[in-house]
């Protein structure tokens, strides 16, 4: 009878594990090409649905009007966060008039000569249980912030600032402001709030920005045209807000 030695069981025992090990290797190694197929089948779903939306919206555009597909969008030159979005704009500069809250009675409007854009800006996906969630955390943010700012109401501002108060707005004149000022700037920093979209269409979520209200397209016909572009786009968009829905 063969012996049995405990070489022969190390040897066994090393391959075994091996074989289990390759095997884990293997599977790890399937898995994430399954998750990286599923994740740019995703990206290519989202850019045949981005790029249907666009063709739906020009096929419907009065002359004059266009929409265009930007893979870095930028809010403005010097801004550092690059989003896709799509694009409407009017070919030609059009007159705008802008009366600035706060004018005088009988201030002229401010006048300028310039493109006129809405901006659908492709935002991370969020269902609407997803986006109600996010925006009760948002709200929780914004209070927590406003109850701590109290506490800072007699510290002199540096500058101006929005509402709740930015940390920065405040200028320390003692030991103690300083204290306050650094908890309540550690407090902003915890409480960060997410900028959300508003509206969503399939699996892609929009961050739309429209002309300011308060700015006029002098010529009729085109104010008209851009009426009917934003009501097209109510129609063709879901918004996350139910009293947007209502509209």
């Amino acid at each position: 009878m063969k012996r049995f030695r405990f070489a022969d069981m190390s040897r066994m025992l090393s391959g075994s594990v091996s074989r289990r090990a390759r095997n884990s290797v293997l599977l790890a190694t399937a898995v994430c090409l399954a998750l990286a197929c599923a994740a740019r089948g995703a990206e290519q779903q989202d850019a045949d649905s981005l790029e249907r939306l666009q063709s739906e919206i020009q096929r419907n555009l009065p002359a004059g009007w266009t929409a265009t597909i930007d893979p870095a969008f930028r809010e403005s030159p010097r801004a550092d966060v690059e989003k896709p979005a799509l694009v409407i704009s009017s070919a030609d500069k059009l007159s705008i008039e802008t009366q600035f809250p706060g004018a005088a009675p009988g201030q002229e409007p401010f006048k300028e000569s310039r493109q006129v854009e809405i901006v659908l800006a492709v935002c991370p996906f969020l269902t609407p249980e997803q986006y109600a969630a996010a925006r009760q955390k948002n709200e929780e943010g914004t209070k927590s912030r406003t109850d701590f700012e109290r506490k800072l109401r007699d510290i002199p501002w540096a500058h101006k600032g929005g509402s709740p108060i930015p940390p920065s707005a405040f200028r320390a004149r003692d030991e103690r402001d300083r204290r306050l000022i650094l908890e309540y700037a550690l407090l902003w920093n915890r409480a960060e709030l997410r900028s959300l979209p508003t509206h969503y269409l399939g699996s892609l979520s929009f961050d739309i920005t429209l002309p300011p209200e308060n700015s006029l397209i002098v010529d009729r016909s085109k104010a008209t045209e851009y009426d009917e572009i934003v009501k097209a786009l109510k129609r063709l968009l879901t918004p996350y807000e139910k009293e947007d829905r209502a509209r």
